[in-house]
């Protein structure tokens, strides 16, 4: 027996071992957790000195199609949290000619969509790891939503690649719950991600 088969038997073998195997078809859940977006002062534009908070409370819901207990795909939603950013202080000349901004937030809205290759492990358990694209939307408020200084300033929306791992458990074939930490990529004005949310799951069947 070649290796090749040798490595595809032995991972059916531990598919079919697993005592609570998620049913293959449609499911959707719900996510909740934190994240972390690594906006810097020195990515603003005459920006010399603020205070950026960059963690909080991040959450959504997902929607999917499990083909084997194997392979899935997978689109969701996460609402990240509002970075806020205060005590502003700019260098001078700019295109304003201020010395500092009024207090402002950036609000993450994140789609994203996925292909993801699954464990299952005994007893319920699985390991996974996916790949795919999400849609970044920042919107600006309070005194850095000023187009006159820049285009990280404004609102923006970017594409960006993503990748991520993850833990689960199977409750039942219906009732699944797992821990995922996701990273994006930086993109423009946009940096990278970094989530860690826990989810729960419904499998249609």
């Amino acid at each position: 027996m070649s290796k090749l088969a040798k490595l595809s038997a032995g991972l059916l073998l531990i598919a079919s071992s697993s005592a609570f195997a998620a049913a293959d078809g449609f499911y959707i859940g719900g996510q909740l957790g934190a994240d972390n977006a690594s906006y810097r002062t020195g990515q603003f534009p005459y920006m010399t000195s603020s205070q950026i908070a960059t963690s909080g409370l991040a959450g959504g819901a997902f929607f999917g199609y499990q083909f084997s207990p194997m392979l899935a795909a997978q689109v969701g939603y996460v609402r990240g949290n509002r970075v806020s950013v205060k005590n502003i202080s700019l260098a001078t000349p700019n295109p304003t000619n201020q010395t500092a901004l009024a207090n402002g937030a950036v609000a993450l809205n994140i789609w994203d969509a996925a292909l993801k290759v699954m464990l299952p492990l005994k007893y319920g358990v699985g390991l996974s790891g996916k790949v795919g694209a999400a849609y970044i939307n920042a919107n600006t408020s309070g005194g850095i939503n000023n187009h006159a200084l820049g285009g990280i300033y404004v609102d923006n929306s970017k594409w960006t690649p993503e990748a991520g791992v993850g833990a689960s458990y199977d409750f039942n074939q219906n009732v699944t719950t797992g821990l995922e930490y996701t990273h994006t990529f930086k993109t423009g004005p946009i940096p990278h991600i970094d989530m860690l949310l826990a989810n729960l799951a419904y499998h249609f069947g």
